[in-house]
Parts: structure tokens; sequence; C-alpha cells
């Protein structure tokens, strides 16, 4: 929800945290309208956040990074869940 994006940004902007905060949304769409108010929120909020944060240096995707995932009904394909997996094992989580 973009109020996580907007939740984080004041932590984020205090300068870097002891661990990389990863921020992922996961969408389910039935047409490519879908929550399109909120998907194009989120990118929007994300492309401000990164600016201001890279400037005050707390880089993108070093140091944080959202993402939003969307996939159709029947479950998230490979592409998604290969990328969950690897966002889970860079945060030092375990893959089953």
């Amino acid at each position: 929800m973009v109020s996580d994006l907007v939740k984080y940004w004041p932590l984020l902007r205090s300068g870097p945290l002891a661990k990389r905060l990863v921020i992922l949304h996961v969408y389910m769409l039935g047409s490519d309208a879908d929550y399109i108010a909120h998907r194009k929120l989120w990118s929007f909020l994300v492309d401000r956040m990164t600016d201001d944060l890279t400037a005050n240096g707390v880089g993108r995707p070093e140091r944080w990074d959202a993402q939003l995932i969307t996939y159709r009904k029947g479950g998230p394909s490979d592409e998604v869940t290969a990328l969950l997996r690897k966002t889970v094992m860079e945060i030092g989580g375990t893959s089953r």
C-alpha cells in the first residue's frame, strides 16, 4: 500500500538503517485497469523518494528498495516467485 512508502520515508531520510529496507507490495490483477490509481501513485512516490533519499545519501537499491509486483489469477508467475525469493535471500531470510 502507498501508505507504507510514506510511513518509511522519514525513517529512511533520517540516515542509513542498520539493515537494508525492502518494501514489496503484491497485487493480483483481474484486468489491466485493476488498482491502476494505486499502482501509478506507488510509482510516483517511489520516484520522488528515490530522488529525495539519494540526495540525502540513502541510495536505492543499496540501502532500500520498493517493488510493486503484479500477477494474474492462478498464482504468481515464475518471475514474481524468483524476485520474492531473491529479495528474501538478500535480507538474510530463508527460502523453501
